[in-house]
Protein backbone atom coordinates (compact mmCIF):
# COMPACT_ATOMS: atom_id res chain seq x y z
CA UNK A 1 0.00 0.00 0.00
CA UNK A 2 2.74 2.70 1.10
CA UNK A 3 4.70 1.76 -2.09
CA UNK A 4 1.60 2.43 -4.51
CA UNK A 5 1.46 6.14 -2.93
CA UNK A 6 4.97 6.77 -2.98
CA UNK A 7 4.21 5.95 -6.71
CA UNK A 8 1.10 8.33 -7.31
CA UNK A 9 3.13 11.07 -5.27
CA UNK A 10 6.40 10.62 -7.62
CA UNK A 11 4.11 10.91 -10.59
CA UNK A 12 2.64 13.59 -9.15
CA UNK A 13 5.57 15.30 -8.75
CA UNK A 14 6.75 14.25 -12.02
CA UNK A 15 4.09 15.98 -13.41
CA UNK A 16 3.97 19.17 -11.39
CA UNK A 17 8.13 19.44 -12.66
CA UNK A 18 6.97 18.88 -16.61
CA UNK A 19 4.23 22.01 -15.67
CA UNK A 20 6.88 24.12 -14.53
CA UNK A 21 9.10 23.38 -17.13
CA UNK A 22 6.32 24.20 -19.75
CA UNK A 23 5.19 27.37 -18.01
CA UNK A 24 8.80 28.60 -17.95
CA UNK A 25 9.85 27.90 -21.21
CA UNK A 26 7.01 29.84 -22.47
CA UNK A 27 6.97 32.88 -19.84
CA UNK A 28 10.98 33.70 -20.70
CA UNK A 29 11.73 36.23 -23.08
CA UNK A 30 11.99 34.79 -26.42
CA UNK A 31 13.63 36.49 -29.57
CA UNK A 32 11.95 35.97 -32.78
CA UNK A 33 14.48 37.71 -35.54
CA UNK A 34 13.72 40.63 -37.21
CA UNK A 35 10.32 42.59 -38.65
CA UNK A 36 11.00 45.70 -40.39
CA UNK A 37 14.62 46.16 -39.61
CA UNK A 38 13.92 45.82 -35.83
CA UNK A 39 14.83 43.01 -33.65
CA UNK A 40 11.80 41.28 -32.15
CA UNK A 41 11.30 40.29 -28.65
CA UNK A 42 8.09 38.37 -26.97
CA UNK A 43 8.11 37.86 -22.83
CA UNK A 44 4.95 36.39 -20.84
CA UNK A 45 4.28 37.02 -17.10
CA UNK A 46 7.48 39.30 -16.74
CA UNK A 47 9.08 40.22 -13.50
CA UNK A 48 8.58 44.47 -13.42
CA UNK A 49 12.31 44.57 -12.30
CA UNK A 50 13.88 42.42 -15.14
CA UNK A 51 11.88 44.81 -17.32
CA UNK A 52 13.37 47.92 -15.91
CA UNK A 53 16.94 46.06 -16.78
CA UNK A 54 16.24 44.79 -20.08
CA UNK A 55 14.66 47.69 -21.41
CA UNK A 56 17.59 49.76 -20.21
CA UNK A 57 20.02 47.12 -21.38
CA UNK A 58 18.52 46.82 -25.05
CA UNK A 59 21.28 49.31 -27.71
CA UNK A 60 18.45 50.99 -29.43
CA UNK A 61 15.14 52.56 -28.58
CA UNK A 62 12.51 50.22 -27.58
CA UNK A 63 8.97 50.03 -29.02
CA UNK A 64 6.83 48.60 -26.01
CA UNK A 65 4.12 46.45 -26.69
CA UNK A 66 2.28 46.30 -23.17
CA UNK A 67 -0.49 45.79 -21.12
CA UNK A 68 -1.04 48.72 -18.87
CA UNK A 69 -0.23 46.82 -15.99
CA UNK A 70 3.11 46.12 -17.23
CA UNK A 71 3.75 49.38 -17.98
CA UNK A 72 2.36 50.99 -14.69
CA UNK A 73 4.15 48.21 -12.82
CA UNK A 74 7.64 49.02 -14.50
CA UNK A 75 7.62 52.71 -14.42
CA UNK A 76 7.09 52.49 -10.32
CA UNK A 77 9.51 50.93 -10.12
CA UNK A 78 12.00 52.90 -12.40
CA UNK A 79 10.94 55.88 -13.89
CA UNK A 80 13.84 56.51 -15.43
CA UNK A 81 13.28 53.50 -17.95
CA UNK A 82 11.44 55.96 -19.71
CA UNK A 83 14.44 57.27 -21.66
CA UNK A 84 15.27 54.31 -23.52
CA UNK A 85 11.44 54.25 -24.77
CA UNK A 86 10.53 54.90 -28.09
CA UNK A 87 6.97 54.41 -28.09
CA UNK A 88 4.60 52.89 -25.82
CA UNK A 89 1.51 50.77 -27.25
CA UNK A 90 -1.09 49.79 -24.27
CA UNK A 91 -2.82 47.18 -26.36
CA UNK A 92 -5.57 46.75 -23.35
CA UNK A 93 -6.66 50.26 -22.43
CA UNK A 94 -7.41 53.35 -24.74
CA UNK A 95 -7.21 55.70 -22.11
CA UNK A 96 -3.94 55.65 -20.82
CA UNK A 97 -3.51 56.57 -17.09
CA UNK A 98 0.07 57.10 -16.55
CA UNK A 99 0.65 60.85 -14.79
CA UNK A 100 1.50 63.77 -17.20
CA UNK A 101 5.35 64.16 -16.45
CA UNK A 102 6.30 60.30 -17.17
CA UNK A 103 3.98 60.71 -20.76
CA UNK A 104 6.32 64.10 -21.39
CA UNK A 105 9.48 61.43 -21.19
CA UNK A 106 7.99 59.07 -24.12
CA UNK A 107 8.23 60.23 -27.91
CA UNK A 108 4.90 58.61 -28.62
CA UNK A 109 1.58 56.96 -26.22
CA UNK A 110 -0.60 55.06 -27.92
CA UNK A 111 -3.26 53.30 -26.34
CA UNK A 112 -5.85 51.06 -27.77
CA UNK A 113 -8.81 48.52 -27.01
CA UNK A 114 -6.91 45.25 -28.45
CA UNK A 115 -4.63 43.65 -29.71
CA UNK A 116 -5.21 44.26 -33.45
CA UNK A 117 -5.10 48.02 -33.14
CA UNK A 118 -1.77 47.73 -31.22
CA UNK A 119 -0.28 46.10 -34.42
CA UNK A 120 -1.39 47.86 -36.35
CA UNK A 121 0.39 51.10 -34.77
CA UNK A 122 3.87 49.48 -34.40
CA UNK A 123 3.21 49.03 -38.25
CA UNK A 124 3.13 52.54 -38.50
CA UNK A 125 6.43 53.32 -36.82
CA UNK A 126 8.38 50.40 -38.01
CA UNK A 127 12.37 51.45 -38.32
CA UNK A 128 15.84 50.24 -38.52
CA UNK A 129 17.90 50.17 -35.08
CA UNK A 130 14.54 49.97 -32.88
CA UNK A 131 13.31 47.16 -30.82
CA UNK A 132 10.01 45.50 -30.49
CA UNK A 133 9.18 43.92 -26.85
CA UNK A 134 5.60 42.77 -26.85
CA UNK A 135 5.12 41.91 -22.87
CA UNK A 136 1.60 40.28 -21.35
CA UNK A 137 1.07 39.79 -17.48
CA UNK A 138 -2.48 39.74 -17.83
CA UNK A 139 -4.71 36.68 -17.15
CA UNK A 140 -5.02 36.15 -21.05
CA UNK A 141 -1.73 36.25 -21.74
CA UNK A 142 -1.70 32.90 -23.19
CA UNK A 143 -3.85 33.99 -25.94
CA UNK A 144 -1.74 37.48 -26.20
CA UNK A 145 1.33 35.02 -26.92
CA UNK A 146 -0.75 32.80 -29.41
CA UNK A 147 -2.60 36.25 -31.56
CA UNK A 148 1.26 37.78 -31.31
CA UNK A 149 3.10 34.75 -32.75
CA UNK A 150 0.23 34.42 -35.22
CA UNK A 151 0.68 37.86 -36.55
CA UNK A 152 4.53 37.48 -36.63
CA UNK A 153 3.91 34.51 -38.60
CA UNK A 154 1.78 36.67 -41.38
CA UNK A 155 3.90 39.36 -41.90
CA UNK A 156 7.91 38.13 -40.91
CA UNK A 157 10.00 37.66 -43.60
CA UNK A 158 12.37 34.76 -42.42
Amino acid sequence: MEKKQDLNLGNRLLDFRKESLKRLNSTTMRSHGKLWGMDVFSWFLPDPELITNTLSAFPFQVIWVANEVDVVRTIEDDPFVMSNLHTVICYDNSIFTLPETLLDQVKQVIGTPDLERAFECFQMLQGTQRVLLFTSSSSSWEDDKLQFENYLSLVQIK
